[in-house]
């Protein structure tokens, strides 16, 4: 079959209902018609060229069957000839092609109909889930750490303060940005636009413009407008057709602090991530400042409503825990009846997790009295493409874990080959360490339609 007509076939199954009951009034008022033709054919006695005229209009020298037939079927083609052509004026100005209507009602549909899923992390792991999950869920909400402070979202955080709202400097915009994009259907141009960097040293002047993202300076500029960090992701979303919704995890304006086993506080999230302190590189537990932040009350109001709550995949301590450091958070999490689960990192990651299995993943969430917001774990088996030994890569592996052992904590573990074969690495180069969005996100559906019919 070919692609218009499987779409033209698509479009009409969405409309099937309405097909039919128009069909239903057309044959109705067809019935009502042929009595007052015939009404009229009886009152009026035709003679001459008028009566030859009307016998061929009826198709009278024809067998009554084939006169049913073939007028039928030029009616019914020229009503669906004033559809598609009515159709196509009416929606000329919204969608280029029919393919378009039918991905538009697709879209609606999930938004409707499909599971309400909440994602939380926030990096380059959350966007790759939320490329994936777009195609089986539209109700999504991705919660997002606010503690960014590498690059230009550092250097807006120093260097401006905000006259219409609380913030003392700006809020961490960086991996809200990120995941907008991940999340619009809006053209690749805009997405782009939103990513786009400007020339000059990422990490330079705190009031100068080079380096930094205009996605970031939106955001500072619609935050400052609107006056709440919420309404300005609103308006974006808007802006950039947003299938979803990205909630900042606090409206406060919050800095991550963390103690490695050595007893060193460290200070900054660039600087944790990046392991720019001395002494034993191997993180214990992490916190915010000042401690009095709040939780946003839309995350809870999220959490609350899910069919679906994902942990990760993401940094352990800067974008994963960095969000359940609000105990409120996980007490709404741990109360939830959805199907909850955490997606394990494919590798370690240098200065957060070198060296971890699974099991020290799973301790570092019990040091934050988090160890209970999950109950399943996708594990990734695919080893096989070795992660080169070159400088770029040192410190990262796959991560090992003891199934027997874990289950013997009470999680279930889901298996499988969920590995992005090629996605350009470590700065671009290089074997991927990410998961494939469509192997995770097909393989998440699957145990949560599993969970849910059992």
């Amino acid at each position: 079959m070919s692609k218009s007509l499987f779409t033209t076939w698509k479009l009409l199954a969405r409309f099937k209902w309405v097909i039919i009951l128009f069909v239903i009034g057309l044959v109705a008022l067809s019935i009502g018609f042929s009595f007052f033709l015939i009404f009229v054919y009886r009152a009026i006695n035709l003679t001459g060229s008028w009566q030859e005229f009307a016998a061929k209009v009826t198709l009278q020298p024809l067998p009554h069957i084939w006169r049913a037939v073939i007028l039928s079927g030029a009616g019914v083609g020229v009503v669906a000839l004033t559809l598609f052509l009515g159709g196509k004026k009416v929606l000329s100005p919204f969608v280029q092609e029919w393919g378009q209507v039918v991905e538009q009602m697709d879209q609606h549909g999930l938004r409707s109909r499909g599971p309400k899923v909440v994602i939380i992390g926030g990096g380059i792991g959350t966007a790759q889930l939320i490329r994936g999950l777009k195609q089986y869920a539209g109700r999504l909400s991705v919660i997002v750490h606010m503690t960014d402070e590498g690059g230009s979202t550092g250097r807006l955080r120093r260097g401006f303060e905000f006259t219409k709202n609380k913030f003392d400097g700006a809020p961490a915009f960086g991996d809200i940005v990120s995941n907008i994009v991940a999340l619009s259907d809006s053209e690749e141009l805009l997405k782009d636009m939103l990513l786009y960097r400007f020339k000059g040293e990422r990490y330079g002047g705190d009031k100068e413009l080079g380096g930094h993202k205009l996605g970031n300076l939106l955001f500072a500029a619609m935050s400052d407008i609107t006056g709440d960090l919420n309404h300005a992701i609103e308006k974006i979303s808007k802006i950039f057709a947003v299938r979803g919704k990205v909630l900042p995890v606090t409206l406060d304006s919050v800095y991550l602090r963390a103690k490695t086993i050595d007893g060193q506080v460290i200070e900054g999230e660039e600087n944790i991530d990046l392991g720019r302190y001395e002494g034993d590189k191997v993180l214990d537990t992490i916190w915010y400042e000042p401690r009095g932040a709040k939780v946003n009350p839309k995350v809870i109001e999220a959490v609350r409503e899910a069919d679906i709550i994902v942990l990760g995949p993401g940094d352990l301590y800067t974008t994963i825990l960095s969000n359940l450091i609000f105990k409120d958070l996980v007490k709404a999490i741990e109360k939830s009846p959805a199907f909850k689960c955490y997606i394990l990192n494919v590798a370690n990651k240098p200065f957060e997790t070198r060296g971890y299995h699974l099991l020290d993943f799973i301790e570092a969430f019990k040091r934050h009295g988090a160890e209970k917001t999950f109950t399943h774990i996708f594990v990734n088996t695919n080893t096989l493409i070795p992660i080169p030994t070159t400088p770029e890569y040192g410190g990262y592996d796959y991560v090992q874990y003891d199934a027997a052992a874990v289950s013997q904590l009470g999680y279930t573990l889901v298996e499988g080959d969920y590995l992005e074969e090629y996605m350009g690495g470590v700065e671009g180069k290089g074997v991927s360490i990410y998961h494939d969005p469509e192997k995770i996100a097909r393989a998440l559906m699957a145990q949560y339609e599993a969970i849910r019919w059992t």
